[in-house]
């Protein structure tokens, strides 16, 4: 876990990015994420770093991307923290994220307004079945799922109950996955 005076430091190494350095701050989002993912990172210590990145990748100089918006589907509430970064890792990158509900309704109402490639966060252990209920939805759709979360980290055998996902491991992946497809569009 890191101390107190190593997240003063990360804090003053992200305020002191430029907006022109964006690549600087995306590698900075990777580690951290790594960092959180290993439990090096408390939630406490994430959020109060998260609201820091939001704020400078809202003034990151960064090459728009011409696609439709990135979709983000969240079976919750809320939005978790890893949410909220992979979020601000997506604008970094020139994407256009929007975080929506992983619900039948929503899947069919967005599907023709957002990129064809989408990513499902999911954070607690039944959340893997109410996705896979939904494969015929996002079949229907013509919607490929990048799936990844809390349930594949600590048991990987979760993922062959979602056959129709396939299960970036980072951030980088997951841009180098739609910036594919972006390629495979044109």
């Amino acid at each position: 876990m890191i101390t107190r005076t190593q997240s003063a430091e990360l804090e003053k190494a992200i305020s002191g990015i430029l907006p022109s350095e964006t690549a600087k701050l995306i590698d900075l989002v990777d580690q951290m994420f790594d960092d959180y993912i290993r439990g090096a990172i408390h939630h406490n210590e994430i959020r109060r770093l998260i609201g820091i990145i939001q704020n400078k990748a809202g003034k990151a100089q960064t090459m728009p991307r011409n696609c439709a918006p990135i979709a983000i589907f969240n079976p919750i509430s809320f939005i978790p923290p890893g949410i909220t970064l992979l979020e601000a890792y997506l604008k970094l990158n020139g994407f256009v994220p929007v975080v929506l509900g992983l619900d039948e309704q929503t899947i069919k109402k967005m599907a023709g307004q957002i990129h064809p490639t989408v990513v499902v966060s999911l954070t607690l252990f039944h959340h893997i079945d109410k996705l896979a209920k939904l494969k015929p939805c996002f079949e229907a759709a013509g919607l490929n799922v990048l799936a990844g979360g809390v349930p594949f980290m600590y048991q990987n055998r979760n993922k062959d109950k979602l056959s129709f996902c396939s299960f970036p491991d980072s951030f980088k992946q997951i841009v180098c996955k739609l910036s594919e497809d972006l390629l495979n569009e044109n």
